[in-house]
């Protein structure tokens, strides 16, 4: 029968039985076979099920092989398959993932997955295609087209753009030299045209005018130069202006800035200098600073002439100081006006001095002379706060961590000292005293550690504690908790202290907090967890209603056994709002 089933060759075996009337011959003449071709066989075909990909966040397309019907050979069938290059076609392992050029498909399995992973890369070429085509193998055979053939298609999220700076010249220069750059690589390049084109200055009489195309090879950052006669007369004309324009880039570049204005400072203008009159100020008390900007001659336009300027330094703008306007007005008559800097007093710790540098920058009816920047400081007095937590052990945990914390970023880092005294556990009997410096990198709520180790002994003598103290900062830090207090639990007790974990202390804003989370102790059956805001059990007017908390203080965790009036020794928690200061 001609079923639609890819099955191999079968066969058809005859034996021949006893019966009346007749002898079965011998073998090999008692039995005879014969062998059913198969005509059926498998078809391999490919769709793209997911045809578009994008760089953007690398999302996948994706092709599917089908052969037709369940591969049931009993291992898998291997499907061979091309990659198309050259043209918009993506390049394999360049612009996606690379693929094997073969797709396996399971035995009892119809269809085989390629997904298409595209990379992010940086450079502007536009949509590109990933094409595959079946080629032939063992076990199946390829579809015609168009089954054997599939595209996924990778969009681009790269651009690129060209733009022309801004120039300014003396008259006297002979030249202004435009900076053309492109701000992205960009597949096989780019060409871009350019034409001058009156303002103020004109063309002839003020500068040449010129025309023509500037090509890139493609490269991120690569810059061309247009270069501008400039013309020199006798005429007190002032500052003037001309273009240079941009258009029709070619490839997949676009045009980013597309017009470069060119100013010609006139020969015969006023000169503008700046200084820092007083150079020195500070958050608190609050001290401005000033700077002073000059001509070199009285002003007798019969108007203000207005100077501008930029704003630099290591201090920003708005956060460190109030921002400054970019200009200043020197009055007609006038030869000089000042700019005052006014600190803000932050909480923001700074190394040393910030700076703002006041740069001139050009304009109409001035040059800019020497100096053309100046710089006032400004003196900052903020510092960070580092602290120590408490902990809580038993007798036998041989050890006890302090966790000790700097709570802003420090630049430059920190160090801290620490030293162990007695309370009521003496060491040398119930711990060992240590000593020692913290170094800190400096970064915003980074910790340190100082392990103590515990000494057991035989001796009911309940809960005792020590200290930890801190002392002798170095860098813009100052100590808000100096003591840690190290309470060991006696062990000679009907049961032992719930024991503390790791759970942070310390806060940085408004908290809730629920104290059972600062113990992994199991509760012994019988026994319960009670909080109190009193180390003496016994004060039942301390004890909490609830576990939950928002406030800061010491708190005492007992377990008690209200059949046997077995109560442990407690876990002690001390929680910290802990906040930058100043001085």
């Amino acid at each position: 029968m001609d079923d639609g089933l890819v099955e191999g060759p079968e066969t058809v075996i005859l034996t021949l039985a006893a019966g009346t009337g007749y002898a079965v011959a011998g073998a090999p003449n008692n039995t005879a076979t014969v062998t059913i071709a198969d005509n059926d066989s498998y078809i391999a075909s490919i769709t793209a099920n997911d045809p578009t990909a994008s760089e953007t966040g690398s999302a996948t397309g994706q092709f599917t092989v089908d052969l037709g019907t369940t591969n049931t050979t009993g291992s898998a069938i291997v499907v061979n398959y091309t990659i198309a290059t050259g043209g918009s076609n993506a390049t394999n392992t360049t612009d996606y993932a690379t693929l094997g050029g073969s797709v396996s498909i399971g035995n009892n399995q119809q269809t085989g997955l390629i997904t298409v992973t595209p990379v992010d890369d940086a450079i502007a070429e536009g949509s590109e295609t990933v094409i595959l085509t079946l080629a032939a193998g063992t076990g199946y055979a390829v579809a015609g087209s168009p089954n054997n053939t599939a595209t996924v298609t990778i969009t681009d999220n790269d651009t690129a753009g060209v733009s022309i700076d801004d120039v300014s010249v003396n008259e006297g220069d002979g030249t202004a030299t435009f900076t053309v750059t492109l701000n992205g690589a960009v597949f096989l390049g780019t060409i871009v045209s350019y034409s001058t084109a009156n303002n103020t200055a004109l063309a002839g009489s003020d500068y040449d005018a010129e025309s023509g195309t500037v090509a890139f090879l493609g490269l991120n950052g690569e810059t061309r130069t247009i270069t501008i006669d400039i013309s020199e007369d006798i005429l007190v004309e002032g500052t003037e202006t001309f273009f240079v324009n941009l258009t029709n880039a070619t490839g997949f570049a676009q045009l980013g800035k597309t017009q470069g204005i060119g100013t010609i400072l006139d020969n015969d203008s006023y000169i503008a200098t700046i200084t820092a009159t007083d150079a020195d100020a500070a958050e608190s008390p609050l001290d401005a600073g000033t700077f002073t900007v000059g001509l070199n001659t009285t002003n007798l336009t019969g108007s203000p002439m207005v100077i501008n300027y930029t704003v630099g330094g290591t201090a920003v703008s708005g956060s460190d100081f109030m921002a400054l306007a970019g200009s200043v007005s020197i009055g007609n008559g006038q030869e000089s006006a000042t700019i005052t800097l006014n600190p803000i007093n932050d909480s923001e710790v700074e190394a040393g001095l910030e700076t703002v540098i006041v740069s001139l920058a050009s304009g109409t009816g001035y040059i800019v002379g020497a100096p053309n920047n100046a710089t006032v400081n400004i003196a900052s007095e903020d510092v960070a706060g580092i602290s120590i937590d408490d902990v809580l052990v038993n007798e036998n945990d041989a050890t006890a961590t302090f966790t000790v914390t700097l709570n802003a970023n420090v630049p430059s880092g920190a160090s801290v000292d620490y030293s162990t005294a007695n309370n009521t556990a003496t060491a040398g009997t119930d711990y060992v005293a240590e000593t020692g410096t913290l170094n800190f990198l400096g970064l915003n709520n980074e910790t340190q550690t100082i392990v103590i180790d515990i000494l057991e002994d035989t001796v009911a003598e309940g809960t005792e504690s020590f200290f930890v103290n801190l002392s002798n900062p170095i860098g813009l830090i100052q100590i808000d908790k100096a003591q840690g207090i190290g309470t060991i639990a006696d062990n000679d007790n009907c049961i032992e202290a719930p024991l503390i974990n790791s759970t942070p202390t310390i806060f940085c804003q408004a908290f809730t907090q629920d104290l059972d989370a600062y113990t992994d102790t199991a509760i012994p059956t019988g026994f319960e967890l009670i909080w109190s805001s009193n180390s003496d059990f016994s004060v039942t007017g301390a004890r909490l209603n609830t576990s939950v908390i928002d406030f800061e203080a010491t708190f005492y965790g007992f377990l008690y056994n209200e059949g046997t009036g077995c109560v442990s020794p407690p876990l002690e928690v001390t929680l910290v709002r802990n906040e930058p200061r100043k001085f």
